[in-house]
């Protein structure tokens, strides 16, 4: 089996210039430089433009670890929440409303949002029914 990486280290902090070195466990690294002007167009496309899943798709991952080693992770796919570790999705819970998701981001994640952030997913496609009713 095969898996891509990306690994992204500062060239140069002061200049707004980063590398980023994209490989498989195959063939290795290949590195390109990359600049503030690059991040930039790549978050407002991921954020923004139709063609992105992330666009009408909320989607959180978070590693379970011991020590060094990842045994397994717990996802927030839309409205699903799900634990693997050990090969086997299992599924926690599913969210019917966006405070029942926000509730989850804290506990499940340790992602506490403002009311101003809570409020920043109204309107977008990937919004869940805003009350119980």
């Amino acid at each position: 089996m095969s898996f891509c990486f990306w690994d992204l280290r500062s060239t140069s902090p002061a200049h707004g210039s980063f590398e980023l070195a994209m490989g498989n466990q195959r063939a290795g690294p290949a590195e390109m430089e990359f600049f503030q002007r690059d991040f930039e167009v790549m978050s407002f496309f991921t954020s923004c433009h139709s063609d992105c899943f992330l666009t009408s798709h909320l989607l959180v991952v978070k590693y379970l670890r011991e020590g060094d080693e990842v045994y397994g992770k717990i996802v927030l796919d839309d409205d699903k929440i799900k634990k693997n570790d050990g090969g086997k999705n299992v599924l926690l819970q599913t969210c019917m409303t966006e405070r029942a998701r926000v509730e989850a981001l804290k506990d499940q994640f340790g992602i506490e949002l403002t009311e101003e952030e809570q409020n920043g997913i109204q309107g977008r496609m990937s919004a869940l029914a805003t009350s119980d009713s």
